[in-house]
């Protein structure tokens, strides 16, 4: 059933459609051709269960119907599954040949966003195979996010599904929260996901500590990576030292944001610094950081690795409590941040005059970064001085006045 009374489809500007699967298959249908019509030209659709109120369940012939013209819709950019309304504790049922005629429709279209959150996808093994069948040779799909996805009983193994994703050559994030069974499918990625720009992992339980260090050890083959979240996750001690081996072999990865219990595995990280010229932002939460000696050493440790790295820009060392830094390592992050140290220290034997200013006038209000401009080249210095000298200071008239008559 298709409710114009609170979803989005009244108001032209909001750039979504709502879909309830429940009641009238006519409304829904009415509702999806004037999807692309203006003034209700919409980029998103929005699909949920049944509510309460519905007449009556939809039947699975009806469903697949539905969803086969939702991927028909040539303004379709992002389709979001959901669970009910009602009740954020159930899952969204729905069978695998619905999808599978959905991305099948929109292949040749412009969808590239696809969410699965809460949803429970059925199906006999033909229906599966055709669902991984169209997700590996969708030819738009960009991004794939499932939250909230546990195996039941009756439910299809997703297992398939997510490998031939990662697998699509055109996909470039992969972002999964809860999910209990990705573990099988995350091991394995390494040059077959080498499209894959972006992959981030939200309270995985379900890996243990081999099939963690597989997973990110696999990722030194993938040269398209730039960002990697690994965040709410039981990770395993030593973690530390398998990230770090990536970090000092990957040649375009930007981005890292990790989460880990024991404060130890981030000393690997920080040697890895030392060598990195492409991180520009680390985040690092530890659970348990230690004693306030141990995270004063810690972070004196990064500080001096700074002072080979000019490429890093953010650096977030925290506890649960509190943040973790020291003058000196906020010093050299604000050089590469607003001086851009890699190129001041390869360019300033060429720098012109004008450029210096110009350095000098941006970072004005920082007396540090001011300093170890001018370290860099004294000569600045001198020819300030010298022009000073040449100018001819006005006279001041009223203090020689007020000699005069003092005197």
């Amino acid at each position: 059933m298709f409710s114009t009374s609170n979803f989005s489809s009244t108001n032209p500007m909001v750039p979504y459609l709502d879909v309830v699967l429940g009641g009238s298959i006519r409304a829904i249908l009415i509702a999806l051709k004037g999807y692309n019509k203006p003034p209700q030209r919409k980029d998103t659709i929005r699909v949920f269960s049944r509510s309460f109120d519905a007449p009556r369940r939809m039947k699975e012939v009806e469903v697949i119907h539905v969803f086969e013209m939702i991927g028909s819709c040539s303004n379709l950019m992002r389709l979001e599954l959901c669970s009910p309304f009602c009740d954020r504790r159930q899952r969204l049922k729905l069978p695998a040949a619905a999808i599978a005629r959905c991305l099948l429709a929109s292949s040749s279209g412009c969808l590239e966003d696809l969410l699965l959150k809460r949803v429970q996808v059925s199906g006999e093994w033909s229906d599966m195979r055709d669902l991984t069948f169209a997700m590996l040779n969708h030819q738009s799909m960009k991004r794939l996010y499932i939250t909230d996805s546990h195996p039941t009983q009756g439910s299809a193994n997703l297992v398939p599904f997510l490998r031939a994703a990662v697998t699509n050559p055109r996909l470039e994030s992969v972002a999964l929260s809860d999910v209990s069974w990705a573990g099988q499918a995350l091991c394995p990625l390494d040059h077959e996901s080498s499209t894959l720009t972006s992959i981030r992992v939200r309270g995985a339980q379900c890996l243990g500590p081999i099939e963690w260090i597989q997973f990110v050890d696999n990722l030194r083959f993938n040269g398209a990576l730039k960002e990697l979240r690994i965040t709410a996750c039981a990770l395993c001690p030593g973690f530390g030292a398998t990230i770090a081996r990536v970090l000092a072999v990957h040649p375009v990865l930007e981005e890292v944001i990790l989460e880990f219990k024991d404060m130890e595995d981030t000393v690997p990280i920080c040697w890895a610094l030392a060598t990195n010229t492409v991180l520009t932002r680390l985040d690092l939460l530890v659970y348990s950081p230690g004693a306030d000696v141990k995270q004063r050493l810690i972070t004196s440790m990064f500080a001096d690795t700074m002072k080979q790295n000019y490429t890093l820009h953010h650096l977030s060392l925290r506890s649960a409590t509190s943040w973790l830094s020291c003058p000196r390592l906020d010093f050299y992050l604000r050089l590469n941040r607003c001086a851009d140290r890699a190129n001041l220290l390869q360019r300033q034997t060429q720098m012109t005059a004008k450029e210096w200013v110009d350095m000098l006038f941006k970072n004005r209000h920082d007396l540090s970064v001011l300093y170890y401009l001018l370290m860099l080249n004294p000569s600045l210095c001198l020819e300030t001085e010298s022009g000073a000298s040449k100018k001819k200071l006005p006279p001041m008239a009223g203090r020689s006045r007020k000699r005069k008559r003092l005197g």
